[in-house]
């Protein structure tokens, strides 16, 4: 995920629009907020580098190991403590379906069954 690059049709724009640099810890912080949202706990790697003369942050989400997660539907409202599961169809998540969810459970049953000494 790049946070202050423009794309159009999947494909970043150049130059970069940036992140003005004040701004940058703010959002670092609001994330950690977020992170505390997603069950149990994930933190994505996250990093500000220069492109184009511009600050940008790039944030890494790769699997975790301790899936399935699930999120609240609006990690920004305080009033909505609704979870879901989200999966990724590619380029897009979406909310998994109750049927998906088993399937998930058992796969990942399985990988830690398969990775056993």
């Amino acid at each position: 995920i790049l946070v202050g690059v423009e794309e159009e049709n999947g494909i970043a724009k150049r130059p970069v629009k940036g992140l003005p640099t004040n701004e940058i810890d703010g959002i670092l912080k609001d994330m950690v907020g977020f992170n505390n949202k997603i069950n149990p706990y994930y933190m994505p790697r996250t990093s500000v580098e220069e492109v184009d003369g511009q600050y940008i942050l790039v944030i890494w989400v790769p699997s975790g190991v301790n899936r399935p997660y699930d999120v609240r539907e609006s990690v920004v409202s305080k009033n909505n403590p609704k979870t879901e599961w989200y999966i990724r169809s590619g380029s897009s998540s979406i909310v998994a379906r109750a049927s998906f969810r088993s399937v998930v459970i058992s796969t990942i049953g399985n990988l830690m069954v398969a990775h056993s000494p």
